[in-house]
Order: structure tokens, then sequence, then C-alpha cells
């Protein structure tokens, strides 16, 4: 659809999303569906492209461009897993959550306040002592098999663990990564339920 995406339901400042378009996905997919969906940026001011340059301006980088995804009109827009091929000027995000319904490309500003989280149930996911320096306590609610996963700013994941539906508390030992900002991210069933912000210090 080569028209914005709707804006998120609330402000989130820490979101830029595409201005030039969003994707909708429909159809019969069979439980036993799998694939991979891919969704080009291009923020090159000529030549071929010319899609992304008015809301993701070089040199921002493409470290920060996230994949949104909602059902429909009636849900917020919230982030999905994805692998990124390509560098700052242009290339993929690739998902293996291929659901119906909406997605768009958005810029995560990773300077602003990151609190969004897919769930109102803010104690679904918690970790202490945060800041960190060495261990990382995580107490999930959340009775069913699981994935805990840790993102750097760069949105590289430095850390997953595959957890069954009887283990809700986990420590992750942080004394090796570099002092920073980092996502501490729950998935079940291939859906994110609850991201985090948590800082490693020393």
């Amino acid at each position: 659809n080569w028209v914005a995406p709707d804006p998120f339901q609330g402000n989130n400042p820490s979101y830029t999303l595409s201005d030039s378009r969003y994707w909708k996905i429909d159809g019969i997919l069979p439980s036993t569906f799998d694939g991979k969906f891919k969704f080009n940026y291009n923020n090159k001011e000529n030549g071929t492209g010319w899609l992304d340059y008015t809301w993701f301006p070089y040199p921002l980088s493409a470290d920060s461009l996230v994949l949104l995804y909602r059902e429909g009109c009636w849900n917020n827009w919230a982030e999905i897993s994805f692998v990124r091929l390509g560098n700052s000027r242009s290339g993929w995000l690739i998902t293996e959550e291929v659901n119906k319904g909406e997605y768009c490309l958005a810029y995560r500003d990773l300077t602003l306040s990151y609190s969004l989280l897919i769930k109102d149930d803010k104690k679904m996911l918690t970790a202490f002592p945060n800041p960190s320096k060495d261990i990382l306590n995580v107490h999930i609610d959340l009775n069913q098999k699981k994935e805990l996963k840790l993102y750097d700013s760069r949105g590289v994941v430095v850390y997953s663990k595959k957890m069954p539906a009887n283990k809700n508390f986990i420590q992750i030992k942080v004394d090796r990564l570099m002092v920073g900002v980092y996502f501490l991210e729950l998935q079940a069933a291939r859906k994110k339920k609850a991201e985090i912000k948590v800082v490693i210090s020393r």
C-alpha cells in the first residue's frame, strides 16, 4: 500500500514509522504453512529506489531499523523478530513470522525511553538487578514453552535460551558483555510476548 501506515495507538516517540508504504498479507494460510517474508528498504536519494530517504535519511544506521506487525487496525503495532540483510543504504528485513496482517518498517531511536510491551501485564517479564554487573535474574509469568533473547543496541542477539513451560526463572551471566543498553525479549509460539530494557554496567 503506497501510503503511510496508521500511527501508533497512543504516543510512542521511540519509533518513526515509514511515511511511504506498508504491506498487507491476506489469503488462506494452512496451519502447516512455512516460509519467509522479505521487506525491502532503500534510502538512496537518486538512482533507483527513493523509498525511505524522507523518514530514514542517511547517515542514520540501518542497525536501528525494525519490522512492525499488527493483525489489523484494531491492534497496535509491535516489533517482531527478523534478520537484516544489507547496509545503511539498502537491503532487506527478513522474518519467519509469516502471519496474515499488516507489516511496516520503522526506525527505533534508542536514545529515547523504550517501554513497548506487547501485553499490558508488565509483570510477565521482570529482571533484576537492573542495571546489572554480572548476573541478571529473570522472572517470567508465562506457563508455556518460551524463548528468551537478549539483543544489543544494534539488534544483534547476544544470548538466547529456550525454556520449558514449567520453568519461570533463569539467571543470565552478563559479566562478559559490553557496558550499554540491551533489550530482553520473551517469545512464545513464535510471537513476541514482552520486551524490557536492561542496562549492563561495571
